[in-house]
Order: structure tokens, then sequence, then C-alpha cells
């Protein structure tokens, strides 16, 4: 398949305001920097990353009883 090079097309910009979310290793020394103990952010990353598959079952879970309760209530 052919592509051509459209002049009209506007270069991407960087949405991310200060920097945070740029780069991940940066927005996690600018909220780790915001704490007053930082290896729980770190400690938190490790087992993120060592066991995403629970933490994604956490969280839905967690937005499954979040979403019933919030039916039920309203």
């Amino acid at each position: 398949m052919m592509t051509s090079l459209n002049s009209s097309a506007k270069p991407k910009r960087d949405l991310h305001v200060g920097g945070v979310g740029s780069s991940p290793s940066v927005g996690l020394s600018t909220v780790a920097g915001s704490f007053k103990e930082p290896r729980l952010i770190e400690r938190s990353d490790e087992y993120v990353r060592a066991n995403p598959w629970l933490v994604v079952g956490m969280a839905g879970l967690i937005g499954l009883a979040a979403g019933h309760w919030l039916s039920r209530r309203f």
C-alpha cells in the first residue's frame, strides 16, 4: 500500500503539563517526591510489576463493587 505525505498535517504536540507523565520514571519520581515515605511508592511499583494480573483483577473487583454500590445508591 502506498502512502503519501500530507503537507497539511500538523506535528504532534506534547500535551503533558509540567512534564508529569512524559515518561514513567519522571512521573514516578515526581509523585514519589511529594510523599514523606518514598519507599512506599517504590515497593508498590515493584509489587505491581511482579503481579500485574493480580493487580488488574483487584482493580476490576473494586470497580465492579463501586459500580454496584453507586447503582444502588443513586
